[in-house]
């Protein structure tokens, strides 16, 4: 039991959105703190010298949003903190947590613009502002967090075994095509990979267990978003969507990579400019 705890604190899982998107990250973190304020009303939050309620939470906001921003980009400039390619939980709550203390620094520089002054020059009050800005914005980043934990710890038993969803249990996928009468369908398990040729996509199907290829007039583009609903099936290449249940082996570098799918004897390239988000969803399936 221990030991699975340590696994899920130090094994690899995709980095929190809002820690990879400064700009959304403070966003969010505002739009969040504002709404909290004013359906919640905390103890201890009132109108400022100036303003009205509602308008001195906006303020307080703003403030909370660019502190927020501020942080994430600084956690940039830290080796340790900014490599999305070594991430784990660990280190996601030590920057949650670092965030989080820039934003109550941030909430509590503000009260000298928006309150009295005269007061607000003390540890207590400093104190209190980064704890309520911890208590309250935790949340928003915790979400996100979820997000990428649950999924690590779900495909804890596809690697001791857990055989795939047979297609009896599969709803199968309907692929629509720029010909009005032509139309592909087959179950999520039975895709290996879709190439893209000129006008066409071909797929490469198992059925039965041989492999099967299937020609739609479409686009890659299309098919990409046809496909978009099914978690595993990733478009790796500007010509490549693949099952990334299926991939045996790869060969490569950060600079790219060459995979061996299950049940195709063609290497299926992966761009560049996709590889660090290939990594990230193939650690997301406990594959590697």
């Amino acid at each position: 039991m221990l030991e699975k705890k340590e696994n899920l604190v130090f094994r690899f899982f995709p980095r929190n959105y809002l820690l990879r998107n400064p700009l959304t990250g403070g966003l969010v973190m505002g739009f969040f703190l504002f709404a909290f304020a004013l359906l919640y009303r905390p103890l201890g939050a009132h109108a400022g010298l100036y303003f009205g309620y509602e308008l001195t939470m906006a303020f307080y906001a703003m403030a909370a949003g660019l502190s927020s921003w501020l942080g994430i980009k600084g956690l940039s400039r830290i080796a340790l903190l900014s490599d999305p390619q070594s991430w784990n939980l660990l280190k996601e709550l030590v920057s949650i947590l670092c965030v989080l203390i820039v934003v109550g620094m941030g909430l509590y520089f503000a009260g000298f613009l928006l309150e009295e002054s005269a007061n607000r020059f003390n540890i207590s009050t400093f104190a209190d502002s980064v704890v309520r800005s911890m208590l309250a914005g935790i949340i928003p980043f915790l979400v996100f967090t979820l997000f990428g934990i649950i999924p690590v710890r779900g495909e804890d038993y596809i690697s001791q075994g857990m055989p795939e969803e047979s297609p009896e249990k599969e709803q199968p996928v309907h692929i629509s095509s720029q010909l009005k009468k032509e139309e592909l369908s087959f179950y999520p398990s039975e895709f290996i990979y879709a190439e893209s040729d000129s006008n066409y996509v071909v797929f490469y199907l198992q059925r039965e267990g041989k492999l099967r290829k299937e020609i739609i007039r479409n686009s890659i583009t299309n098919i990409e978003s046809q496909l978009s609903s099914i978690g595993w099936i990733m478009r790796v290449h500007r010509a490549y969507i693949i099952n990334m249940k299926r991939v045996k082996a790869k060969k490569g570098n950060m600079l790219g990579y060459r995979l061996k799918l299950e049940g195709a004897e063609a290497e299926i390239p992966v761009s560049r400019n996709k590889t660090a988000l290939f990594k990230e969803e193939f650690a997301r399936l406990n594959r590697f």
